[in-house]
């Protein structure tokens, strides 16, 4: 079993948003979704999308850390988008895929 998990583990809002992209899966299951601001007050989005622009996971409202599990599987280039925060600051972000049994 193989694990992959986005690098690096952290990044910094710029205008309320960041974004990342992923490298091309064939088959991985999108495991852990962890992402927590340095304030525990500021709100965000967060969502995947993949390269086609489907969204697969689209959750606003969280305020200081978003925590959940996931088994969605994920075929292609997918794009991790936090929109909207309410601060420009500093967060902790863990996203892991699973790639084989």
């Amino acid at each position: 079993m193989l694990f992959w998990q986005h690098q690096p583990d952290s990044g910094t809002t710029s205008g309320g948003s960041w974004t990342a992209t992923t490298p091309v899966f064939s088959g991985a299951l999108l495991r852990h979704v962890y992402i927590k601001f340095t304030t525990a007050t500021t709100s965000f989005d967060f969502s995947l999308t993949d390269q086609e622009g489907r969204q697969f996971i689209n959750i606003t409202g969280n305020t200081g850390i978003l925590n959940r599990e996931y088994h969605i599987p994920l075929i292609g280039r997918y794009t991790l988008t936090i929109s909207n925060a309410s601060a420009n600051e500093a967060f902790d972000i863990r996203i892991v895929a699973q790639d084989g049994p």
